[in-house]
Formats: structure tokens, C-alpha cells, sequence
């Protein structure tokens, strides 16, 4: 019985089936280990990607968030500051109209500022 498996294999057909198996046996470690090397590359290049990504992303936040700050503080210092231009002004244009004697425009100097507030 054993000779009929060693006449197999010793035989044309049988060699290259033996040489066939072994082949393909050889092809499937390779590729097996193959694989796994690159999806080792691959998961260490992905999560080297997301820490980058984080990074930024936390950047990013922190730079937006500075920006909005500087944003809110301008626009409510500059609405404090709205008011007393206007007053100002306004001031500015009494006392030029008092001066130059036109009697068509109001003296604002002759009322209160919460009289002038009230007209507003």
C-alpha cells in the first residue's frame, strides 16, 4: 500500500500535483503573511492620521474660540462707545449752531442728557 502512494508521487501526474499542493500550500503562507504586514502598516499609518487630525482639529477649536472672544468684545465695546459719540456730536452741533446764531436747530446744550435720551 505504501508503494502504490510512492508510485503516485514518483509518477509524471503525481509529482507535479505533489509539486502543485506544496506550491499553492507556499503561496497561501506568503500571502497570509503578506497581508498581515501590510494591515499592521496600514492600522499604524490610520492612527498616526487621526492623532494628526486631532491635533488640528484642537487647534483649530482653540484658534475659533480666541476669535469669537475677540469678536464679542469688540462688538459690545464698540456698542458702550455708540452712545457717547453720538452725544457728542450732537453737543457738537448745538454749540456750533449757538455759535454761528442759526436759531433753526436746537441748542442740546439747553437739555438734560436724559432729556436727550427721551428724544432718541
Amino acid at each position: 500500500m505504501s508503494s502504490d502512494v510512492l508510485d503516485a508521487l514518483v509518477s509524471p501526474y503525481g509529482a507535479s500535483t505533489v509539486t502543485l499542493a506544496i506550491f499553492s500550500f507556499l503561496i497561501l503562507i506568503f500571502r497570509k503573511s503578506f497581508v498581515g504586514l501590510i494591515e499592521k502598516e496600514v492600522k499604524k499609518d490610520v492612527e498616526k492620521y487621526k492623532h494628526e487630525l486631532e491635533t488640528k482639529k484642537e487647534i483649530i477649536r482653540h484658534e475659533l474660540t480666541e476669535e469669537a472672544q475677540k469678536a464679542r468684545y469688540l462688538s459690545t465695546s464698540i456698542q458702550e462707545i455708540y452712545p457717547l459719540i453720538y452725544k457728542n456730536l450732537l453737543q457738537c452741533e448745538g454749540g456750533l449752531c449757538h455759535y454761528l446764531g442759526l436759531r433753526e436747530l436746537p441748542d442740546w446744550n439747553l437739555y438734560s442728557a436724559r432729556q436727550v435720551e427721551d428724544l432718541k
